[in-house]
């Protein structure tokens, strides 16, 4: 399982595909899309004046009137394409879209590079907003509608992590916990298959999310993600996360996963306990019995295996097949 990728800033520079002739100035163009359009006092627009404004594109009429819109894109440089749902035209640092549903949107610099080595509108759909920046500043995103194959889409940049997708449940778990702002983070690779080829996840700052078609999707952050890693992550004997990280009544947390559970607490840090201890940590109320919070992970005894606790520790037997418990 890939945990971080190192990103690469790039210049953008579009390629110009069309001859001069074919691409409008923006001074002639933005000429021709304000016909008509003066103030209250104006004389009304001839008939033929009536029939270019109503021929000008939406794409094109944003253009004429937004100033943000049109310095941010540049240029044009090239035709507008498309068809009667989906329309889109090339600039300098972007491109712009229209749809009949999510309207006319522009996608640029970084987040647009990624958009076209995904597959662009194909892959993703269209933009469902302009390049915007973060809430906390930091960082700036686009939402695309998706596909049926994708689910509703996002790439988010920063400077540290660059270009990174996340769409369908994914994307949806990491909403529910504050996006960027919540413990996760911003995400650190894109959205990809684990090794079961099934399975998908995306890495954040400081965990992961991760959704299977047995447990759904769920969260691993923290001290508990790093002992997750340490333990092999999805293809260790812990496997897949069977549940999101959980909060123990005296402020501790764990995460439960196919092949054992992970605890924390600030007295005791991350420790893994599998099997039959588990089995009986479990038939004992856990951490709320008097042994407490895990203080190590499972290790080999003189015949069998054994997980220490804060007051005592629990030993399986390979000769009897049984657990015991003791005190310290």
């Amino acid at each position: 399982m890939e945990h971080r990728l190192s990103s690469t800033n790039v210049s953008f520079r579009p390629k110009t595909t069309l001859v001069a002739a074919a691409v409008l100035s923006t001074a002639a163009f933005l000429s021709a899309v304000s016909i008509g359009v003066g103030s209250a006092s104006a004389a009304p627009p001839t008939s033929s004046q009536v029939s270019q404004q109503q021929s000008t594109s939406y794409i094109d009429q944003r253009y004429a009137s937004d100033a943000t819109f049109r310095t941010t894109l540049g240029a044009p440089t090239s035709q507008e394409q498309g068809s009667d749902q989906l329309r889109f035209r090339d600039y300098q640092n972007g491109r712009a879209y229209w749809t009949p549903v999510s309207g006319v949107h522009s996608i640029n610099g970084q987040i647009y590079q990624k958009y076209l080595a995904l597959g662009g509108h194909q892959i993703l759909g269209e933009p469902t907003t302009d390049e915007t920046q973060t809430p906390d500043g930091v960082g700036r995103y686009n939402h695309f509608r998706g596909t049926t194959g994708t689910g509703t889409a996002s790439i988010y940049w920063t400077a540290a992590t660059g270009s990174q997708l996340i769409s369908g449940q994914v994307r949806d778990t990491w909403a529910s916990n504050g996006w960027e702002r919540g413990a996760l983070g911003y995400p650190v690779t894109s959205q990809k298959k684990a090794p079961d080829g099934v399975s998908q996840y995306v890495n954040f700052q400081n965990g992961t999310i991760y959704q299977s078609p047995q447990y759904g999707t769920q969260f691993v952050i923290g001290e508990i993600y790093k002992k997750w890693g340490t333990q092999g992550y999805d293809t260790g004997f812990l496997g897949k996360p069977v549940t999101s990280e959980g909060t123990t009544p005296s402020g501790g947390k764990f995460n439960r996963f196919e092949g054992g559970m992970i605890y924390w607490s600030p007295a005791t840090g991350a420790h893994s306990i599998q099997g039959i201890i588990l089995e009986h940590y479990q038939s004992m109320s856990f951490e709320q019995s008097w042994l407490g919070y895990p203080t190590s992970d499972e290790y080999d005894t003189a015949g069998g295996k054994a997980s220490n606790f804060e007051h005592g520790y629990i030993v399986y037997s390979y000769a009897t097949g049984a657990t015991t418990v003791h005190r310290f």
